[in-house]
């Protein structure tokens, strides 16, 4: 298991995670840091708990934002508005996953994809990747 220390709003942590992803939760730490700096500025002096709670809460609409524009991506992409020469300017992480092309299919289309259940509730973490926080 991996081991990382860093530092949001200039207080110290040691988190555990998964062997490799250390660069990735530094990453994630920095983005967190920056929100809780940026907040610090405009707020003002208020507690640090509050501060975390807003700058996390500002992560969540980032990620809820980019989770929207992409399932409306998908149904564009299902509904054929946009064609797959539009897809391919989208930077890799952002396309949908394309169907597989049937055999001698007319004009190259794809068929239709079936529709992906989702999940009412933003899931959690996968089992046994929860970043473990001590305080140090």
């Amino acid at each position: 298991m991996g081991e990382v220390n860093i530092t949001i709003g200039g207080r110290s942590f040691k988190l555990g995670c998964d062997d490799g992803e250390e660069t990735h939760l530094l990453l994630l730490a920095e983005h967190l840091d920056k929100h809780v700096e940026n907040l610090r500025v405009t707020i003002g002096k208020t507690g640090d708990e509050q501060l975390f709670l807003m700058a996390g809460l500002m992560v969540c609409d980032e990620l809820w934002d980019s989770r929207d524009a992409l399932l409306k991506l998908e149904e564009k992409w299902q509904a054929r508005v946009i064609t797959p020469a539009q897809v391919d300017i989208l930077p890799p992480e952002a396309r949908p996953i394309a169907p597989a092309r049937k055999p001698g299919a007319a004009g190259g289309k794809f068929p239709a994809r079936k529709p992906v259940a989702r999940p009412a509730a933003t899931p959690g973490p996968a089992a046994g990747s929860k970043p473990i926080v001590k305080q140090t």
